[in-house]
Formats: structure tokens, sequence, C-alpha cells
């Protein structure tokens, strides 16, 4: 009995198997294929990717992507992002979201991709390419990917392309990788398979979902620079501006100018060169620079002007065939940031007496400060105002009524560009008898910069050193919390009352050019000092 129930129990076990085998074999082909799919997205639609996936490898070495490459219209198509940044090639990456362009740049060449464009610019000239650029998000992995032609790309920045059609491989090298080999490369193109891929006709890209995940595909450029280097020039990765240059151009022939209150900086060389200009152009490369013009000034002189659409840091780096320029805000370009403020101007005269008008008087000792600081780059010094009159800073001019409505122009100003330190020109004035020196802070600005110094360490030293110059009464540190240039600014910041106006002796030292002199130096010593 107990044989007979364990072959009846071994056939129905049988049946179940066989049974389970035919519900399987029976599933639609479209539940059995779903593992294998590859959904792309590009051009606003969707598409089932049924080639296969290209590698990408670098002088011998695969490179790792989130999705690998695609065959489109028989021609590679690699993320630009893991070839070209990520992999030894370490060239410059940008993508602008405003423009709708792909920068790739190396030291000798720039290469900008518009995207879904069958063209691209190297070095500025316009070239034809074998296929668009196109933005891919790949639905299984949820990246998002800016696919450039390879061949194409690869060989506009100088690098060696060969396509190995056994391994389905866009392979890369470099010249130095290749004068250590003396392997022969074949140079196959692409076999497309016989699977259908269905090709979608050339529109406009249509961005991902907003719930579709996009990391991975822009490089922070917060981080610090990964740099090339030629002719012994380190070239940050960060710049926003290459200006090609001349030949003939020497080193170090061009000045700068930067016009911060109208936002431009301009760059003037030494001779015409604008037939050159109109040949070759100059590579912009961040949004932050809202237009680059070439022109001639009086003397004949090419001209560079950048503008910005707020207040910025500008450095440049200079090799024998361009000019790089950074933009950046001015905490990331500079190390040590003072603004002077000389008090008063426009239809705000200040304090007046014995033929002084204290807007006047501020006004020199600030321009006397300038030459102090000129040449010296370690310091980034603004001035809220180098002459009389200053558009949006002084009483009088456009969209600032009166010397009250000037204040916050001041303080915001200083606020914007992120000082260090905030230093207030003035002179006083209160009857004939009072005379000397005193120095205001704000018990209300509490602010430490890097250096460590208060407003209050600074108003004493300051007081000290004006104090020695002027050689009157010492009026001393004193605090004063309704001053709006004090209290608001966003670090440690003081107030100077040089000296009476209305004290004859004062003011016959104000009017000496030699003790005005002596008291710009005084201040530059100052400011040096609070950054030992």
């Amino acid at each position: 009995m107990k044989v007979c129930k364990s072959k009846k129990m071994n056939t129905i076990l049988r049946w179940c198997v066989c049974l389970l085998a035919v519900c399987f074999v029976m599933q639609p082909a479209s539940i059995m294929a779903k593992s294998s799919k590859r959904v792309i997205r590009y051009n606003g639609k969707d598409y089932v990717y049924t080639k296969s996936q290209v590698n990408v490898a670098v002088n011998d070495k695969a490179v790792k992507t989130p999705f690998g490459g695609i065959i489109l219209n028989n021609i590679s198509m690699l993320p630009a992002y893991d070839t070209f940044y990520k992999s030894e090639l370490g060239t410059y990456y940008e993508y602008d979201e405003i423009s709708n362009e792909l920068t790739l740049e190396t030291v000798d060449t720039a290469v900008r991709l518009p995207i879904n464009k069958k063209y691209m610019y190297v070095d500025g000239k316009k070239k034809t390419i074998s296929q668009a650029t196109i933005k891919v998000y790949d639905k299984n992995t949820k990246k998002t990917r800016l696919m450039v032609s390879g061949r194409d790309v690869a060989n506009a920045l100088g690098f060696q392309y060969e396509w190995k059609n056994s391994k389905v491989t866009s392979a890369l090298y470099t010249e130095e990788y290749l004068d250590s080999k003396d392997d022969e490369m074949d140079t196959d193109t692409p076999q497309e398979d016989n699977s259908n891929n269905e090709n979608p006709d050339d529109g406009q890209i249509e961005e991902p979902d907003k719930d579709q995940n996009n990391d991975g595909e822009q490089p922070d450029n917060n981080t610090s620079d990964e740099e090339d280097d030629t002719d012994g020039v380190s070239i940050p990765k960060t710049y926003a501006l290459k200006i090609p240059k001349p030949e003939d151009m020497a080193m170090d022939s061009y000045e700068t100018d930067d016009n911060y209150w109208q936002k431009e900086f301009t760059i003037t060389f030494d001779d015409d060169y604008s037939e050159f200009y109109d040949e070759n152009s100059i590579i912009k490369k961040k949004s932050n620079v809202t237009n680059v013009s070439v022109s001639q000034d009086k003397n004949d002189c090419t001209q560079v002007v950048l503008k910005t659409s707020k207040i910025q840091g500008f450095r440049i780096t200079e090799t024998k065939d361009a000019l790089y320029v950074e933009v950046d805000t001015p905490q990331k370009i500079y190390d040590k940031i003072v603004v002077i403020d000389p008090g008063h101007g426009g239809s705000d005269p200040g304090a007046q007496g014995n033929g002084i008008a204290e807007k006047d008087k501020t006004l020199e000792i600030a321009k006397r400060v300038k030459e102090y600081f000129d040449g010296e780059e370690e310091y980034k010094v603004y001035f809220t105002r180098l002459a009389d009159s200053v558009s949006g800073m002084t009483a009088g001019s456009s969209g600032v009524k009166d010397s009250r409505m000037s204040l916050p122009a001041r303080y915001n100003f200083a606020n914007e560009i992120n000082a260090d330190l905030f230093i207030s020109i003035h002179l006083n004035s209160f009857g004939s008898s009072a005379n000397g020196t005193e120095t205001y802070y704000s018990a209300k600005n509490t602010n430490k910069n890097d250096w460590g110094i208060t407003s209050k360490e600074l108003a004493n030293r300051m007081q000290k050193a004006i104090q020695n110059v002027i050689n009157r009464q010492n009026r001393g540190v004193k605090v004063n919390s309704n001053l709006a240039v004090l209290t608001h600014t966003n670090m440690p910041a003081i107030l100077i009352e040089t000296a009476f106006v209305s004290n004859k002796t004062d003011a016959s030292i104000l009017k000496n050019p030699d003790k005005m002199d002596e008291v710009a130096n005084a201040i530059y010593d100052v400011i040096v000092g609070t950054f030992e």
C-alpha cells in the first residue's frame, strides 16, 4: 500500500510540473521580454532601444557610465560627462541650461555643442557633425546624460578614436598614451545589428519629467579646480571666458579696469587687433557674463568689455595663446575684500567750513588710499564712489533722492560683495573750538571677520593711527549705534571723523596735501595690519 501511494504522489507531482511549464511558456511575449528591454527618452518621446549597449574605454581602461553609449543612425553616441570629464581625459565640462549648449575643452581646444543641432563650434569655428548632440534619459537607471558623437568630438579635441566592433566599444586615446604604445588600431565604423530601433525625427529635446532623477549630469564647479598645464601656467577649469591672442601679442600687454558700479570689466590691449577678433571668436562659457563686446578706444587700442548682471570678481590667467578670465562672486575670487566709503557726495556736500566741503576732502583721501592699494593683488578694495556723484550711490543721482537714502545704498553695496572690512571716511564740524580726531563703531554690529577682527578693535587701531597724523585732540573711540552704515553692515565697520572743518587749525591740516597723504597711508597700514 505504501508503494502504490508513493507512485500516485509522484504522478501527481509530474502533472503539476508540466502544467506550470505550459503556463510559463504561454505567457505573452511582452512579459517574457520585459527584463531585456531598455527604454530611453529623448526628443520628448520614449523609445525601446534594442541595439547593443556601447562600451567606452580611455587609454585601454574601461570607463564607468550609468547606462553606456548608444548607436543612433549608425553613429556611436557617448555620454559626454563620463567619457570626457570623469575619465583620464579630464577635459573641462559645462552644460549651460540657458543657452542649451555643452562645452568641452582641453588646454588647446574648446568645443561648443548646441543641443539638438548637427554642428559644433571648434575654437569658435562652425563645423558639421555626424549626429546632433542629444539629452537622453534612461528609464531603467533613472539617469540623464548628454550624448555626443564620439568620433567627431574626440577628434575635434585632439584625441585618437577607434571603434572596436567585436567588443562594441568606442575607444579613445591620448597622444601621450599612444606614444608609449606600438599596437596598430583598426578604424571600423559601427555596424548596425539586426534588431529594430525606432529612430525619431529631429526635434526639440524635452526636459525629463520633474519626478525623474537627473543626478550626475553636471559636475560641481564649486569644488577645487582641476588644472591643466601649458607653458608652465596652470589654467583653472572654472574660467568664464577664453580670449585668444594674436601670435605677435606679447605677454602682459594689456590693462584692466573694473567698473563695478556699472558692472563692467574692461581689458584693453596695447594695439589694434580688431581684424584678429573679427576672425577669432571669444569663447564665453558661463552665464554670469551677460555680454561680451570688442571695440576700439580713442587711441585705436582694442578693448574687450564684459558685462555682468551683478558685481563680480575677475581674475586673469595668461598663456602665450590666450587670456583665461575667471568670473565669480568677489568672495570666491579675492582673499581680502575692503570697502572704503568717502562720505557724502553729489548734492550732499556734508560739513562745510573754512573753504572746505566735506565731500571733496573725503574723496581726496579715498583716492589717495586707492593709490596705495593699486598693484596690490593680495587685496581687493572697492570704493562706494571715486567721483563726486555715482549713480545709485550718492544723493541727487539716479534712484537716490537725498543723503538719507544714499546710506542703504552704501551698506547694501558692502553686504552684496561680502566685504571683510568697511571704513567710512568723514570730517567733523562743531563750533570753532572743537578739534581733533574720533572714530565710531556700532555696539549692534558684533560681526567678526575671518581674521578675528571686530568693529571695536578696528576702531581702536584706526583711531591711534589717524591721531598720530593729525596730532590734535584725541577724542577717542566712541559707540554710536544710530549710524546706519555701521549698524547694518555684515562685517566689522567703522566711521572716521578725521578732523574739524569748523576749526581753523584743523582746516589748515586738511588743506595740506602731504598730511592728507599721511592720513591715506595710515588707513592703508591699518587695513594691511588687520589681515596679518
